[in-house]
């Protein structure tokens, strides 16, 4: 002891000796700590040499506290500010326990923090691993609380962020994050370790929205990122009001598409919902999420509205039809039109049709969808078919045997070919007078011509059918001939060259006066 007061690296030559042992190192240590003062202490500790070697032997406390009292080690600690980070504490007197941890002779690590729970409450370590600061929190160890709080960014990047996953309480994760604000990268890498979901994401800041607007919507977007928020529209609306509609609130609804469609639309406002269409996203969003997110005032010309979403828009029945909304996409988008006709079938025929732009192209995809009724297609040749009149569409009232006007047969007649002609003819005799069946009859070949021939009283003579006997007896019904007569004639056949027997009918025409 009298050569440490003359030598001040005995220590270090104690711990350069070979054939002195821990356990005799402890011997003089011991002898040291007992008998010098601090100021004495302090000498010989140079270079930090007696600090470092206490701090690096987990044994320390256990040993000496067998020789040395724990008023003299209470006060080495002090003297030297000991910080141990793997103390063994078994065995080590209590009082001396607790005035390591009450003055912070530890370092903010697990192993030290795992000792502090052990101590003061062993049925909570096994929260420790998965939930470090809830398990610091919820130990009540005021001191523990402060000293971590103090020293909060050593401890939560070498206590929590080198963890592989974590499960903190909301609350605790919320304060975690408050502490961190500030540093965007740790409270995103919290946010991804942690497991949790919050129901409201207002909990996580919103009322610190106004000072932090940036710092939060980084925490926001990583809760939106990593799915830790639940996938309701208030939440959706809440993080809008904010931030708009970001890359990362799309990506989350997205990822969150199918509990979307099932979620409750309440609180969805008319201007959401305008942000949203007018976000440009993909279509499949748009086919998903409009049948829920239905405007109260549809406001929008469809003019400022993409083809892609006009047509999920039409699909669903989005909008009302109006004239106006139809006249635009007849011509803008004609293959909408029609589909906007299919999914309004009774309110197209509800408008005037004066107002109603239409072309025989258009007419004729109508008149073919298989998605409009045959009642439907009746009622659009009966409206549009006389000005929209094309060979296609003759084609149809021919196949269809859809009854047409007098005015709308006229038309037709312009338009079609000689073998629609005679089938237009046979189908619509009705409407013809015999001034117009005169007409007609001129237009048509072969064995029709005569008919046409009014100037004097003959027999035109043609074979035997259905269809024959029909004109027959519409045309003696009109007057246009005297009578008709079934006979059978002999009818020369050029191969066999003789004569076979068939029945053929006479028709008397009458002159003209």
């Amino acid at each position: 002891i009298l050569m440490s007061s003359a030598w001040h690296g005995i220590w270090k030559y104690i711990l350069k000796l070979p054939t002195i042992q821990y356990e005799r190192q402890l011997y003089y240590l011991s002898l040291f700590i007992n008998i010098l003062n601090a100021d004495a202490i302090d000498k010989i500790n140079i270079d930090n040499s007696i600090k470092q070697y206490m701090e690096s032997h987990a044994d320390i406390l256990q040993r000496l506290s067998i020789t040395t009292s724990e008023q003299a080690l209470c006060s080495i600690l002090k003297i030297l500010n000991i910080s141990f980070g793997i103390q063994d504490i078994n065995g080590v007197p209590d009082a001396l326990i607790e005035y390591i941890f009450d003055n912070f002779h530890y370092k903010l690590n697990e192993k030290m923090i795992s000792n502090i729970v052990v101590y003061k409450n062993s049925k909570m370590i096994e929260n420790l691993k998965n939930q470090p600061y809830t398990t610091i929190v919820d130990l009540g160890y005021s001191e523990l609380l402060q000293y971590t709080n103090s020293n909060f960014d050593y401890y939560i990047e070498n206590n929590v962020l080198n963890k592989s996953s974590l499960e903190d309480r909301v609350d605790v994760i919320k304060e975690m994050l408050s502490k961190i604000l500030s540093n965007r990268e740790k409270c995103v890498a919290l946010i991804e370790l942690e497991q949790f979901c919050l129901d409201d994401i207002t909990l996580f800041f919103e009322e610190k929205i106004e000072d932090y607007k940036e710092d939060i919507q980084v925490i926001w977007d990583a809760l939106l990122r990593n799915c830790k928020v639940a996938p309701i529209w208030k939440n959706i609306m809440t993080y809008w009001k904010y931030f708009s509609i970001s890359q990362e609130l799309v990506d989350y609804m997205r990822s969150q598409i199918s509990k979307l469609k099932l979620a409750s639309t309440y609180c969805c406002t008319d201007e959401f919902i305008k942000d949203f269409i007018s976000a440009d996203l993909k279509s499949d969003m748009y086919e998903q999420l409009l049948p829920v997110l239905r405007m109260k005032d549809f406001d929008f010309e469809l003019k400022t509205l993409d083809r892609n979403i006009l047509s999920v828009m039409i699909d669903i029945k989005y909008f009302d039809f109006t004239t106006s909304r139809y006249n635009y996409l007849f011509e803008v988008y004609p293959d909408l039109a029609i589909k906007y006709i299919i999914k309004n079938q009774e309110e197209f025929f509800e408008q005037e049709v004066e107002q109603i732009k239409m072309s025989s192209q258009l007419l004729n995809d109508l008149l073919t969808n298989q998605s409009i009724d045959n009642s439907a297609k009746v009622r659009l040749v009966d409206l549009f078919a006389e000005n929209n009149m094309s060979e296609d569409i003759i084609d149809y009232i021919i196949t269809k045997k859809i009854r047409i006007t007098k005015a709308c047969f006229e038309v037709a007649w312009t338009y079609a070919n000689i073998n629609q002609k005679e089938k237009m003819f046979r189908r619509n005799l009705e409407l013809l007078n015999c001034d117009d069946l005169e007409k007609y009859f001129a237009d048509l070949d072969g064995e029709y011509t005569e008919f046409a021939n009014r100037g004097s009283r003959h027999v035109v003579v043609l074979g035997e059918s259905t269809e024959n006997i029909r004109l027959a007896k519409y045309l003696e019904k009109v007057q246009y001939i005297t009578s008709y007569r079934i006979e059978e004639s002999n009818k020369f056949d050029k191969v066999s060259k003789t004569y076979e027997k068939q029945k053929v009918i006479k028709y008397r025409i009458k002159q003209k006066k």
